[in-house]
């Protein structure tokens, strides 16, 4: 039976994502690697890519610190994925990057499937690494929606009625990798926030990660699956919103964040 090892930044996002599926399959999980949550280019700061965030409100900057830097602070005084893997024994590694060098240092087993939530585009020799699968975690449709804050376009782009996550494989290029698996549909009106669609899409990958399991346990080979919305014509690069954007935003009256939505957070560090 193949072995998983997750790689991820910490944040509300992942600990979502990964949290109860840990303590619920360690068994099947080799190691842990935890990575900044900044983005990187290289193993340094991809500035460019603060300088896009920086370019939107202020809103939408504090929106983006609050579900990474701030709920990564707070994660560190409740149950967090470090404590889990400490508490189920599973050889937890902090690291600056994820490359080849980081890979060979930490004699990772090339045979593993790599659950990949990390903030880098992994180069050739990486991804050449592994025998097997590297998954990532995209809150869009494949491949019409690529790129950042998508569940903040969703909202802008009429055409789209529903609101999907995917589990790619992972490529070179950014969001590049051909999908293995969609959420549920999530109907977008029926989202009272943006911060509403980003926490189902957020959530939406547990069921995803309940069929890898079963996959994984199986020792059978995974089925790639057909995007759910066939009919699309347009496919779309996104980066974070300008301040035009979150006017327009606005304007719509979609709000990005509630006072229903504090209590959610709420839920989720005291369930």
């Amino acid at each position: 039976m193949k072995k998983l090892i997750i790689v991820y930044y910490g944040g509300l996002k992942n600990h979502l994502i990964f949290n109860d599926f840990i303590i619920k399959n360690h068994d099947i999980i080799d190691c842990i690697i935890k990575v900044p949550i900044s983005a990187q280019k290289n193993g340094k700061k991809n500035y460019i890519a603060y300088k896009n965030l920086f370019r939107s409100s202020i809103s939408f900057i504090f929106f983006i610190f609050m579900i990474t830097y701030f709920s990564n602070f707070f994660l560190s005084f409740f149950t967090n994925i470090h404590s889990v893997a400490k508490l189920k024994k599973i050889k937890f590694i902090k690291e600056k990057d994820f490359n080849i060098n980081i890979i060979k240092k930490n004699k990772l087993d090339p045979e593993s499937i790599i659950l990949f939530s990390g903030s880098t585009i992994l180069d050739k020799k990486t991804i050449n690494y592994f025998n097997s699968y590297i998954l990532g975690f995209h809150e869009g449709e494949l491949p019409y929606m690529k790129g950042s804050a998508l569940y903040l376009w969703y909202f802008m782009k009429t055409e789209f009625k529903f609101a999907y996550s995917t589990i790619q494989t992972i490529d070179e290029k950014l969001d590049n990798g051909r999908p293995l698996l969609f959420s549920e549909k999530i109907k977008i009106n029926s989202c009272n926030s943006v911060f509403d669609l980003w926490l189902k899409l957020s959530c939406s990958y547990r069921t995803q990660l309940g069929q890898i399991q079963n996959k994984i346990r199986d020792n059978s080979d995974f089925n790639f699956q057909k995007s759910p919305t066939q009919y699309m014509k347009n496919t779309y690069m996104l980066n974070f919103p300008n301040r035009s954007d979150i006017k327009l935003l606005k304007r719509k009256k979609i709000i990005l964040f509630n006072f229903e939505d504090f209590k959610k957070i709420l839920n989720i560090f005291f369930p």
